[in-house]
């Protein structure tokens, strides 16, 4: 059977981890397509992505920062490859058993599902990182999990440090907003979510997919919290206004 999803991984530094991302990646995920892109890494993660023998390979000559490499990923995907999904998976973000097929599931019975987002654990396995939108850092799991981590759901945001991409989507919406290149925290899969929902797409967490976020959830959803607001009358979430997610970007990036 052909693949139906690419894995693309934009690749600068932390070789200690690239390497078992890629063999957990291996592990447990039966049929894939992988695109590294390594953004001139100063370490031995760009020789790493080199000698990968069954990857589509992109060495920049230059570094030009996280958006631009995961766009460069995006982009040889849409044009090079066929497949329906796309995962965007971070450097230090282990697979584990069923993960991707949980996911495929989830965007196979909502159709306007255009990203899909999984529970994301700290190295030990036994402490949340982030689990539908919920903000879980720190959360020792030494009894049952919260109800809340455990039911497909519906979502306004997800951090991009996993998520499955729907093509149709990516297509009409476009790559990542390039102009929100500036660290530590770009904003940019901020701005996705909310421009993906404006376009009547929906994101969607899905609890029976579990990875491990080994860096300790760097884009955990903490750091967008102040941008949901709730209708006062109904309780619901409310999609920012344009301004307020620029105003909030243009705080992260220091301007």
């Amino acid at each position: 059977e052909e693949p139906k999803v690419t894995c693309v991984i934009p690749c600068y530094g932390r070789g200690d981890l690239l390497q078992p991302t890629l063999q957990k990646l291996h592990q447990f995920t039966p049929s894939y397509e992988l695109v590294l892109v390594d953004d001139r890494s100063p370490d031995v993660a760009r020789s790493i992505v080199a000698s990968h023998a069954y990857a589509w390979r992109i060495l920049k000559p230059a570094n030009e920062g996280f958006t631009k490499t995961a766009n460069d990923g995006l982009l040889f995907w849409l044009s090079r490859r066929e497949t329906p999904f796309c995962v965007l998976l971070n450097t230090d973000v282990f697979a584990r058993p069923g993960w991707l097929d949980a996911m495929l599931q989830c965007m196979n019975d909502i159709p306007k599902a255009g990203i899909v987002g999984p529970k994301l654990y700290a190295n030990d396995e036994m402490t949340l990182v982030c689990s539908a939108g919920a903000e879980e850092s720190g959360r020792h799991l030494s009894g049952q999990e919260p109800c809340h981590s455990k039911r497909r759901k519906g979502l306004l945001y997800f951090p991009f440090a996993a998520v499955m991409l729907r093509r149709t989507m990516v297509e009409q919406i476009g790559a990542l907003d390039e102009r929100l290149n500036r660290g530590p925290h770009y904003g940019t899969d901020e701005e996705y979510c909310v421009r993906a929902t404006k376009a009547g797409w929906e994101l969607w967490f899905e609890p029976k997919s579990k990875l491990v976020h080994a860096g300790g959830g760097g884009a955990s959803i903490s750091q967008w919290t102040h941008l949901t607001q709730r209708d006062p009358h109904t309780g619901k979430l409310l999609v920012p206004t344009e301004a307020r997610l620029r105003q909030v970007q243009m705080e992260k990036a220091g301007v």
